[in-house]
């Protein structure tokens, strides 16, 4: 019967005898090895970034000639809340921002563009 990993190294080590000692100890080495190849492949496994290196590179572009738009600029711009844009995205009809960080995103000033020339040709 196997407890718990920590159940068993929280145990006053006084009240167990040598081999219990030295069979806890290989179950935490067991386990510890277990979690660092589940860590490993983990590691391996984790997907990429969505943002290309030729995406960063045109990111860090426009940043300096300023024209990365933030959604309430975007928004305003537009005249469209932040849900229609959001749910226009959705079906493909509004330019993905790009990703600057896991809650950033900016839209270039080029792709809104694009996306008003879209709208008054169709």
């Amino acid at each position: 019967m196997v407890r718990d990993i920590l159940d068993l190294l929280r145990v006053d080590a006084g009240t167990l005898t040598f081999g219990q000692l030295i069979q806890h100890r290989e179950l935490a080495a067991h386990e510890i090895k277990r979690l660092r190849n589940a860590c490993v492949e983990l590691s391996l496994n984790h997907v990429k970034p969505r943002e290309a290196p030729r995406t960063a590179a045109r990111v860090q572009e426009a940043s300096r000639q300023g024209s990365l738009l933030r959604l309430r600029e975007v928004c305003q711009e537009l005249s469209l809340s932040r849900s229609t844009i959001y749910a226009r995205m959705q079906r493909g009809e509004f330019p993905r921002p790009v990703l600057l960080g896991p809650r950033s995103v900016r839209w270039t000033r080029e792709a809104r563009d694009q996306w008003r020339v879209t709208l008054l040709t169709d």
